[in-house]
This record gives structure tokens, sequence and C-alpha cells, in this order.
């Protein structure tokens, strides 16, 4: 079993990805997460918003405002160019799509060129950054929330909606306030996201069709192309041209995460025009997702061997 352990957790990402594959594989070929709550409350999409909320709340409880400040010093930089250029591209994109572009969606392009994925920044951190650089992660834990695509796609509509991004926000400053009033929550908290990981793999999991999935796969590796040389490519040569860095923080912040997964299911709440591209953006999504999981680690341990030759 502890074998079996191992090689699960190996995996980056693991605690949200390999529920999402157990849930989606029953979602395309079995009923059994319509059985009924508290069942399908647990482990179907009933419960994704729930899970996201509290999810909220416990970053506004950890969140370290001192530590923030410090991780915008240099991980700043990167992620504020990084949100300026894809609020930039998204917004190009909108304008001449037409609504679709080589089979993707304004809402799939949005949600995916958006997506972070702090996971796996931080199993790539903890092993080949500095302090600096976890400090970081306080950051990254804000901008993954769905607001960023879900303020580009309001803008899209008509401007931005800002009942939608209070809703984001409310449940995070609730735990700021909480975190400030009582510090001892901090403690109880602490590992409370990391356990609630797999419930929310398995609520995003039960909305995957696999046959969909396998169907959106060159879209899907379209899009994951397009994220990475939007992303990374610019991140990489600012980081190491001009921050002097070694790049990894650049190619540690550009994998797609399965959190982005609540992005389309958030903004088709608040507006349904959307609802018609959920299961789209959640198939081609979801390949950039596996693709992530699978190419950063290689390119991560690419830099590091140049880094060491020189």
């Amino acid at each position: 079993m502890q074998y079996i352990k191992d090689k699960i957790m190996g995996i980056p990402g693991a605690l949200l990805l390999v529920p999402m594959a157990i849930t989606a594989l029953l979602n395309t070929y079995t009923s059994v997460l319509d059985v009924g709550n508290p069942t399908s409350a647990v482990f179907s999409s009933a419960g994704t918003m729930t899970i996201i909320g509290i999810m909220l709340v416990v970053t506004g409880i950890q969140m370290n405002l001192a530590l923030f400040m410090k991780a915008m010093k240099r991980g700043g930089i990167l992620v504020l160019i990084r949100m300026t250029i894809n609020v930039i591209v998204s917004i190009v994109f909108i304008k001449l799509s037409n609504g679709n572009l080589f089979g993707i969606s304004v809402l799939t392009f949005v949600v995916a060129i958006t997506s972070y994925n702090p996971g796996v920044y931080m199993a790539i951190i903890e092993d080949h950054g500095d302090d600096i650089d976890k400090a970081n992660f306080a950051l990254l834990s804000l901008v993954v929330l769905p607001i960023v695509p879900a303020m580009i796609i309001s803008y899209d509509s008509g401007g931005i909606d800002y009942k939608m991004v209070a809703a984001t926000l409310i449940p995070l400053v609730v735990g700021i306030v909480i975190g400030k009033i009582f510090p001892e929550s901090k403690d109880a908290s602490k590992t409370l996201n990391k356990l609630m990981l797999p419930f929310l793999g398995a609520c995003l999991g039960s909305a995957i069709n696999l046959e969909l999935v396998f169907d959106s796969w060159l879209s899907g590796l379209i899009l994951f192309i397009i994220y990475m040389f939007i992303n990374f490519i610019p991140l990489y040569f600012i980081d190491t041209k001009i921050l002097k860095q070694s790049g990894i923080a650049s190619i540690a912040i550009s994998c797609v995460g399965g959190i982005s997964l609540t992005a389309p299911l958030l903004i088709s709440s608040m507006n349904p025009e959307y609802l018609e591209y959920i299961d789209q953006t959640i198939a081609q999504v979801s390949i950039g997702i596996v693709l992530s999981a699978i190419i950063v680690p290689v390119i991560t341990k690419r830099i590091i061997k140049k880094k060491v030759k020189i």
C-alpha cells in the first residue's frame, strides 16, 4: 500500500488530479455519482462551489500580509507581467475570434490562458527555489482564484460585473478578518485546504466526460501550445535576462491548474450564455492540465541542468 501511495503522490498535483480522474471515469461510464445526497453533495459538481467557498475562507485565514509584500518584490513582478499579458491577449482573442477560433471558445481560452497551478509551483520551488520563491506561494494563492477570468469574461459581456467580483472576494475577506481576530485559527486551519483538495478534485471530475476529452485532444493540444507560448516564453526571458534569476520561477507559474476548472462553473452560474460551452471548456482545459503535469517538470529539469553547466 505504501508503494502505491508513493507512486500516486509522485504525480504533480496528485491530491487534486487523482480523485478528479476517478470521478471522471465514474461520471463517463456509470451513474453512481447521482445516487443522491450526501454522496452527490460531496463527490459531484453539486458541491463544487461550497468547497471553493470554504477554501477561499481558509486562504484568507492563512494569508500573511507581511509575507505577501515580500513576495511582491520578485514573484509579484512575474505575476503582474503575466496577468497583463493574459488580459491583453484575452481581449484581442475576444475581439478577433468571433466567439470561436481553432475550435476554442472565448470561455475556454480565457479560463486556460489565465490558469495557474500553485500545487505544481510549490512542488518545484520546494526543491529548487529559495525563500522568496516560496513566499510567492501566498501571492499565487490569491491570483489563482476564478476572479481574473471572471472579470475578463464580464468585460466581454459589456462591462465588469462587480457582483461577480464581490461574490468571489467576500469569502476571502471573511477569512482575513477571522485570521486577524482569532490568530489561533491559522494553526487550526493550516492543513484544511490540503484536506479539501481531493474533494474538490472529485467534484470537478464529476463534470468531465472522458469521451468528450478524447474527442477534443487536438484543440486541447493547440490550446496548451498557445498557453506555453504566451506565458512561459516571455516570463522566462524576463526572469533570466532582466531579473537575473534561474528561470525556475517562470516555468513554475506556467502550468495549467485543475483549480481553473472551477472558473467556467462560476462564470456560467452568473452568466447563463456560457452554459453551452462548459463541457467543451472542461474537456480542453483538462488536456492542458495533463500535458502541464507531464511537460513542466521535464522543462524544469532541463533548466536546472543548464544552470549547473553554467
